[in-house]
């Protein structure tokens, strides 16, 4: 709880507009429509060693064109900034909840120019999330927050078309604060530790964090992408 409330104190982040910026990651969770499920995104600008969290999105949405419509007006409001217009858009999509992560992606085709999902093997569509993921996960977004090279955009640089600026960063802040390893009962076998915030409500704006922090070296180092960096 210390780490991540000195991470909501620190000085926020101010995109530079005199910056070409290579590319930008989009980590999308899609919504299981459950009354603890939200369709969530992080987005996180790689600067000199250092990831900054330039939108977020976190909504109770229904269905599938609720989500694609998300998304194309997140993407509208990065390129509104205008700080993004020869940007990559490299997205990172779970791929947990049936097809959704295929049909984000066929939406993209059809919608979004300059962009790339990158995918965990050949012939899948984004990241299968596993416990053991989120165990990684967790430890390396803990070394980012203590070592200070994660930080939130100020309210300027924010994207965000879901929730008001203060809202959004409350929400994440309390996502990972609540995000801890828990005992899941079983009414046959023996209880299992996993990790969540579901517990204490809805932790998918955590979890698109979680994906960013874990995937996005991913793209640096897998060679199916060299061809982009």
């Amino acid at each position: 709880k210390k780490t991540v409330n000195s991470f909501g104190d620190r000085e926020r982040y101010t995109v530079d507009g005199r910056v070409d910026y290579s590319c930008i990651f989009i980590a999308i969770d899609p919504n299981a429509g459950g009354e603890k499920s939200h369709f969530a995104i992080c987005t996180i600008l790689c600067h000199r060693g250092s990831y900054a969290i330039v939108g977020m999105e976190s909504f109770p949405s229904k269905t599938a064109r609720e989500n694609h419509g998300i998304v194309l007006k997140h993407l509208g409001a990065l390129e509104d900034t205008g700080l993004y217009r020869n940007t990559l858009k490299v997205f990172i999509l779970e791929n947990n909840l049936g097809f959704e992560s295929e049909h984000i992606s066929e939406m993209l085709q059809n919608n979004v120019s300059n962009f790339v999902t990158i995918d965990e093997k050949p012939g899948t569509v984004g990241f299968h999330t596993t416990n053991k993921m989120k165990m990684l996960a967790v430890e390396k977004l803990r070394t980012k927050l203590a070592d200070g090279s994660l930080a939130l955009a100020r309210g300027a640089d924010m994207v965000c078309v879901t929730q008001e600026y203060s809202t959004i960063v409350s929400m994440l802040l309390t996502q990972l604060i609540n995000f801890s390893e828990v005992i899941k009962e079983h009414e046959f076998g023996n209880p299992k530790k996993i990790y969540s915030g579901k517990h204490m409500g809805v932790d998918d704006l955590a979890m698109t964090t979680l994906f960013c922090v874990m995937w996005i070296p991913f793209f640096y180092n897998d060679e199916r992408y060299a061809r982009y960096l």
